[in-house]
C-alpha cells in the first residue's frame, strides 16, 4: 500500500487486498496519515483483487474517523471494479462514498 499526502488530500493506492485479514493494518496506516487539514481521502482500488465485509467495515470506519478530524472530509473510491462495486451495493455502503470508475 502506498499513501501520499498533499496539503489537503490523502491519496491511497496499491491496495492489493482489503479483507478481514488486512483491514486493520489498512485502517491503521491511513488513519495515522490523517490530519485536520485533510479534506479528501482518495483510495485507488484499481489493484484491489479482493474485498470482503471486513474491508467494507474498514472503509466505513475510516470515513467516520476522517469526519471526526474534519466534518467536511470526503472519502472517494476510485477505479472501483465490478466485484467491489457489487459488494458495496449489497451492503448499501455505496451510498456512503463517492465512487469514480
Amino acid at each position: 500500500m502506498r499513501i501520499l499526502k498533499t496539503q489537503d488530500v490523502l491519496l491511497v493506492s496499491e491496495v492489493e487486498q482489503l479483507d478481514a485479514a488486512h483491514s486493520e493494518a489498512f485502517q491503521s496506516a491511513v488513519a495515522a496519515a490523517l490530519a485536520p487539514a485533510v479534506k479528501s481521502i482518495d483510495i485507488d482500488l484499481s489493484q484491489t483483487g479482493f474485498i470482503d465485509c471486513g474491508g467494507v467495515g474498514a472503509l466505513v470506519a475510516l470515513r467516520k474517523r476522517a469526519k471526526g478530524c474534519n466534518a467536511d472530509a470526503t472519502l472517494c473510491l476510485r477505479n472501483v471494479g465490478q466485484p467491489v462495486r457489487r459488494l458495496l451495493r449489497l451492503t448499501h455502503a455505496d451510498e456512503m462514498f463517492t465512487l469514480v470508475a
